[in-house]
């Protein structure tokens, strides 16, 4: 089921409905109990979507913590922190 919400907020977030989207997302995490990596990256994008840099940043970090190969993450990061001019 976690997926079917993860594929809709997909979608929802590419038509740029953000808002929609991280409902479908905050569910698709809710019902996984949070383990699969992939949601809280897409999520965070939503979020960084919305100008949420702060939300985003707890997202990716919440992803590496959960993968830490997830090299997009880490880029993502690096994005925010530059935007917020946080060392």
């Amino acid at each position: 089921m976690n997926y079917l919400y993860s594929s809709r907020g997909q979608v929802r977030a590419e038509m740029g409905n953000y808002e929609e989207a991280l409902k479908d997302y905050d569910k698709a995490i809710e019902l996984n109990h949070s383990s699969i990596p992939i949601y809280y990256f897409l999520r965070g994008n939503v979020k960084y979507n919305l100008g949420q840099y702060k939300d985003a940043l707890e997202d990716y970090n919440k992803c590496i913590e959960l993968d830490d190969s997830y090299t997009e993450a880490y880029e993502k990061i690096e994005d925010i922190k530059s935007k917020l001019d946080i060392q």
